[in-house]
């Protein structure tokens, strides 16, 4: 890759990451109405932030007083207190200390949320005279001067108690016992999207797979920041311009420089191989090793093959040599066949003998150290195909005296003409 190919494919890169990088931080910003109030973050937003980054129903509000407030679809508004986002679990009480008050206009049919467990039952409003006397179900929050408002729920043996002086007001149905008592506290939980609390529990993040449509979420690794936020890109056009030139710069240097180093490379190895007039592997003999190694002088480790030693073939390039205690499985193979020794190799079927005697002439036939002497692919698949009797003994592949090293009875390619021939096809 071209200097100049590498540096736009990296800005392309740069302009992607950060757009991308924006729109996860619109998604996973996370906000609080006050210090210490309950962390507002997917799949909760707040109504002042785009629509992406929330599930539908979660929307939050701040108001004057710095509460965190959610409204439910029958315009009831609740005081969040804590949200426990692995437990998919809210806790909430009423803006003004009196559930009661909001008890007729209270319905989570259309919201995503529900009853967090709790008992429910069905209660019965009377409004009584302050002459009553009754203090139990009795809904301070709702009296005022000259009367009183009591609940009485369904279970509740109405005879023990005098309601000569109350007016039945109207009755509610299917309601936790919280939201009558005193304690003005109230557990909802929600179900979907469910995959957010399996995020939460692995410490990641819930977002949205793909788009708002499909509804999908998935979990995404929190982004580090300074102080453990998520901190929204601003749109500042002077700061993101400066860091985007930084970034440039230096992703241009990284470029000039990977490009430089190899070049640098591929002329040490030009020069290398010149140094030993071939463009390609040479062999050495065993004094030329012991040269190189300085007579096998820096041992640098010890193998299950063998022993490995510093070796050094000019001023800038270092090897290292392995003195092997193996012996090398094709020139045992070579030798086994060239002295018309079996291979011994355990094999049950006799055919199957054959097919292994085949396969080892066609390799050593294929490793021949000179590429003059290897037989080209058609070739191989005839010598394959054809009678395994038919194939000759090809030349030692371990001899590099020069090419076409063949056997007095194999001149040069013409020992395939008694194969059969193979069209090739395109």
């Amino acid at each position: 890759m071209s200097f100049e190919m590498g540096l736009s494919v990296v800005c392309l890169l740069m302009l992607v990451l950060v757009c991308h990088g924006a729109g996860l931080n619109d998604m996973f910003q996370e906000e609080k109405c006050k210090k210490h109030g309950p962390a507002i973050r997917f799949p909760f937003r707040r109504d002042n932030q785009p629509v992406r980054c929330g599930y539908p129903g979660f929307v939050l509000s701040c108001n004057e007083r710095k509460e965190t407030l959610l409204q439910l679809p029958t315009s009831v508004t609740l005081n969040i207190k804590k949200i426990d986002y692995a437990s998919r679990l809210i806790i909430a009480a009423d803006p003004d200390n009196c559930f009661p008050r909001q008890l007729r206009n209270f319905s989570l049919s259309k919201s995503p949320f529900k009853f967090a467990g709790q008992y429910r039952d069905d209660y019965a409003l009377f409004n009584c005279t302050s002459k009553h006397g009754d203090f139990d179900g009795q809904i301070p929050c709702l009296g005022a001067p000259g009367y009183d408002i009591y609940a009485y729920s369904s279970n509740y043996f109405l005879g023990y108690t005098d309601l000569t002086s109350c007016t039945k007001m109207y009755n509610v149905t299917s309601i936790p016992s919280e939201m009558i008592d005193r304690y003005n506290i109230l557990q909802l939980n929600w179900s979907e999207p469910a995959a957010c609390g399996v995020c939460e529990e692995q410490g990641k993040f819930c977002g949205w797979k793909n788009n708002i449509t499909n509804h999908e979420t998935e979990c995404y690794k929190k982004p580090k920041s300074k102080k453990g936020k998520i901190r929204k890109i601003e749109g500042a056009v002077a700061p993101v311009g400066s860091v985007l030139v930084l970034l440039v710069l230096f992703a241009a240097y990284r470029v000039y420089s990977s490009d430089k180093a190899a070049k640098n490379n591929q002329k040490r190895i030009e020069s290398f191989l010149a140094d030993y007039k071939a463009l390609k592997p040479a062999r050495y003999t065993y004094a030329d090793i012991k040269r190189i190694t300085d007579e096998f002088k820096d041992k640098l480790g010890q193998g299950s093959y063998g022993t490995v030693f510093k070796g050094k073939l000019s001023d800038e390039i270092f090897v290292a040599v392995e003195n092997s205690n193996q012996i090398y499985f094709p020139e045992w193979v070579y030798n086994s066949l060239d002295k018309g020794e079996e291979l011994r190799i355990r094999i049950e079927k006799e055919g199957d003998a054959q097919i292994a005697k085949k396969l080892t002439l066609v390799g050593l036939w294929c490793i021949q150290w000179h590429p003059v002497d290897r037989p080209s692919m058609n070739t191989v698949v005839q010598m394959l195909e054809g009678e395994g009797d038919k194939l000759t003994m090809p030349p030692s592949p371990f001899a590099s005296a020069g090419p076409g090293r063949m056997h007095a009875n194999m001149p040069g390619r013409p020992h395939y003409q008694a194969l059969e021939v193979i069209t090739e096809t395109e």
